[in-house]
């Protein structure tokens, strides 16, 4: 669910059907007109977003998600770069592969090592860190964090009662 509440709050924001709304809590905030923007705040979707597909999940869960094949095929589209985003955090993301991004991504997330530079996320672990244009985690999540999504909701293993 958390992925279909990202896709209506970007398209009503896009469209403009957050406005009154978001006008109303800049007046009661005493906020100047405009500083909310279209009320979305990209880097809490972005963070919320890759909490519920990577990190909420059980390990057992996660890792059969992962196996399912319409979720590889989704990885394999995004990674081998026919999603047209040039971005050389892509080519770290293939080189790794998709259960190594996967657990970047997740201990990343999990211990708050996520840090919005310019137009990219940078995640850091132990071990390594990728940094990657926001444009492209856009892409990522829009096709890859979709099946993702499905796949964990069909697992039946609890993961369904969070979204």
């Amino acid at each position: 669910m958390a992925f279909i509440e990202h896709q209506i709050l970007m398209l009503a924001a896009n469209s403009g059907a957050l406005e009154t709304a978001v006008r109303t809590v800049e007046a009661r905030y005493a906020l100047p007109n405009g500083a909310l923007g279209n009320g979305v705040s990209r880097q809490t979707r972005l963070l919320s977003l890759l909490y519920h597909l990577v990190a909420l999940p059980r390990e057992i869960a996660l890792e059969k998600a992962l196996s399912d094949p319409k979720v590889s095929n989704a990885w394999n589209e995004w990674s081998s770069g026919s999603s047209k985003t040039l971005d050389d955090g892509i080519e770290v993301c293939r080189q790794l592969g998709l259960a190594q991004t996967t657990r970047l991504l997740r201990n990343s997330v999990v211990h708050g090592r996520v840090q919005f530079r310019d137009h990219n996320l940078r995640f850091e672990d132990r071990k390594q860190s990728l940094s990657i244009g926001i444009t492209a985690i856009d892409t990522l999540l829009s096709s890859f964090g979709a099946e993702l999504a499905n796949s964990l909701a069909n697992t039946g293993t609890g993961y369904e009662d969070h979204q």
